[in-house]
């Protein structure tokens, strides 16, 4: 055996390696910040999915706060118009069943 062939021969495999060596490490430094894009975009939809269902509650909250707020007014119309008019007792029983409903 002749070792210039045989170190010619280890030398074009070490060049080989090297060649897919950095074939493989610009490809991963390629495709690194796509995968952490598509990492933090996922993250990000996580995040407003979560978002909205918490928005959807509040607004839920909002209507229900808006519905009480409009019982109590009306409520306050009734008992000013009985303290004015005197006994109009049925708008206040009426006004007391939209109460009773509302909670």
């Amino acid at each position: 055996m002749d070792w210039m062939n045989f170190g010619e021969g280890i030398l074009a495999v070490a060049g080989v390696i090297l060649i897919l060596y950095n074939a493989g490490n610009a490809l991963f430094k390629f495709t690194t910040p796509a995968i952490s894009f598509k990492r933090k975009l996922e993250e990000h939809d996580r995040r407003l999915d979560a978002m909205d269902g918490y928005f959807k509650n509040d607004l839920d909250r909002f209507e229900s706060i808006d519905k009480t707020l409009e019982g109590i007014l009306q409520a306050n119309i009734s008992m000013m118009n009985h303290m004015i008019d005197g006994n109009d007792t049925e708008r206040m029983k009426q006004t007391r069943d939209k109460l009773v409903e509302l909670k």
